[in-house]
């Protein structure tokens, strides 16, 4: 394990290089449409009742595969120092919540009772995507800051004020509510199809804004790619 060095041995922190910042926008696509498939939600096309199975072909699965790429190779850019990698833990917790996701994604396939344990875990997995996805946000605003985007890391800052206030508050009381209706032994009090609705219309807003800050930051990428070619 990496020791942490003293105060006059740390170096001062270097810019990311452009081609870094440039495969980072990329794999964000692989996120970006993750997170819209996660968004769009469809009644399934079809149905089993004897075998009990459903075919859907926007369920989530595909989306959180999509997620779990971008995030992976995502967490593999040096943006810390090797002694305080926050950076790439933060990025090594979002991506396996996402693969628990994707697996949970998976067992929507598989029509069955849920068992209260089952729907319990649901709901822990529900407050465990909410703080990823603040410390996905957290990490693309550091990245920004570490390559010099000033423009692409207020995107990033906007996008996190934003999703706090308008989805992760109100998602983590209807989690938490669901964990403790499930504790309880108690049945929902919520209308399930008005939830559903309105969780799909928040992602989907979410996911959006998330799309211009991406924009941003492809955009400020490209000027600078204008004005090192200016300056060459």
């Amino acid at each position: 394990m990496s020791e942490r060095p003293s105060q006059s041995e740390v170096p001062l922190p270097e810019p990311l290089e452009r081609p870094v910042v440039r495969a980072a926008v990329r794999q964000l696509k692989w996120v970006f449409w993750g997170m819209l498939l996660v968004a769009i939600d469809i009644p399934p096309v079809w149905t089993t009742t004897a075998e009990r199975w459903r075919i859907d072909p926007f369920n989530d699965l595909v989306g959180w595969l999509l997620i779990v790429v971008g995030v992976a190779r995502l967490g593999r850019i040096r943006v810390d120092e090797a002694w305080r990698d926050r950076y790439g833990s933060a990025m090594r917790a979002v991506k396996w919540v996402a693969i628990v996701s994707a697996a949970a994604a998976a067992m929507g396939h598989v029509v069955f009772a849920h068992p209260d344990t089952l729907d319990l875990l649901l709901a822990i997995l529900g407050l465990a995507q909410l703080a990823a996805g603040v410390l996905f946000a957290v990490c693309m605003w550091r990245l920004c800051t570490k390559a010099e985007l000033p423009r692409a890391a207020r995107g990033w800052s906007i996008f996190l004020a934003v999703f706090l206030t308008v989805y992760v508050i109100p998602s983590a009381f209807y989690h938490y509510s669901a964990y403790v209706t499930q504790l309880g032994g108690q049945e929902y009090r919520f209308d399930v199809t008005l939830m559903s609705v309105g969780g799909s219309v928040l992602t989907g807003a979410m996911t959006a804004l998330m799309g211009w800050a991406l924009w941003r930051m492809a955009r400020e990428m490209a000027g600078r790619g204008v004005e090192d070619a200016d300056a060459g």
